[in-house]
């Protein structure tokens, strides 16, 4: 070897002890710990619901949780969303209204809404309605509504 050439000697040592010892940490690896037994997972499905929170309401909300892939693992999350559907009721949002606006804009957490609830209004009345109450006298047929029930023998 000359003078100006580099001395590859060291260099294939080098790397000869490097596979060497990833093939040593391959083979001792240290032994692996059982994976802990899943306690009782938490159903969020399973959780008492105050009387204005409809089951059906609260199911889709876990239900759509689960598939986006965010379960609710936890009781303190369901405690803490009642909590604040609850509050978002006492302004006069609906729960289904907060849970449906939250799906629909694919929102993982509940959200009280910026604008205040509207008023509820009283039930519209139909037309009919209005003449119900009212007293007509007995009703008059036409003649000739009244020969054709005579014909059918009404």
């Amino acid at each position: 070897m000359g003078p100006n050439q580099p001395h590859l000697c060291g260099q294939i040592n080098h790397t000869k002890e490097r596979k060497e010892s990833k093939e040593n940490i391959l083979k001792h690896k240290p032994p692996q710990t059982p994976p802990l037994a899943k306690s009782k997972s938490f159903d969020p499905s399973s959780v008492e619901l105050p009387t204005w929170l409809p089951k059906p309401t609260w199911d889709s909300w876990v239900q759509y949780r689960k598939e986006i892939n965010k379960p609710i693992k936890y009781q303190q999350t369901v405690t803490q969303a009642i909590k604040l559907l609850g509050k978002c009721r006492d302004n006069g949002h609906q729960p289904e209204e907060i849970i449906n606006a939250s799906i629909a804009n694919g929102w993982q957490g509940l959200f009280q809404p910026q604008q205040p609830a509207r008023p509820q209004q009283a039930k519209a009345h139909s037309v009919a309605d209005s003449f119900a109450d009212k007293d007509y006298g007995e009703p008059q047929l036409p003649d000739w509504a009244r020969e054709c029930l005579s014909r059918e023998g009404l």
